[in-house]
């Protein structure tokens, strides 16, 4: 009779409990093998999760600054809303909605002075805009 992988079936008793020795020394063996492999395995997922969020890391999820960065990844889209395809702003030949100056107006404001580089008073301006008038 055969015995597969094993060649030839052991015939006697004393052959039988060598070979179930035998089987569970490698049995005992193996187990401690699986054993380590698993702790190994723990470690390196705890590796990869800590890896993994460093590298998600980034100045809006954690104190460090913009600068650091990658200049590779794109910004995340902060607006939920989804876009309509259309570009802002009024529609293309529409006229524009300017307010014009006025050649008299009701109030000329000056704004300050303006420095050069040791804080010397260099000149005045004057700045035109147009003010809206409610009746």
């Amino acid at each position: 009779m055969s015995g597969g992988r094993f060649g030839s079936l052991p015939s006697s008793v004393e052959e039988l409990r060598a070979l179930v020795v035998e089987l569970v020394e490698a049995n005992a063996w193996l187990r401690e093998v699986i054993a380590a492999k698993d702790q190994q395995i723990a470690s390196l997922e705890r590796r990869i999760a800590e890896l993994e969020r460093q590298l998600g890391a980034d100045s809006l999820t954690s104190s460090r600054p913009p600068s650091s960065d990658s200049l590779y990844r794109k910004p995340v889209r902060r607006s939920s809303r989804a876009s309509s395809g259309r570009r802002p702003g009024k529609r293309p030949g529409a006229p524009g909605s300017t307010m014009p100056l006025v050649e008299n107006p009701d109030e000329v404001v000056t704004c300050g002075h303006a420095a050069d580089d040791v804080g010397v008073r260099v000149g005045w301006w004057v700045e035109r805009k147009p003010v809206a008038r409610h009746a």
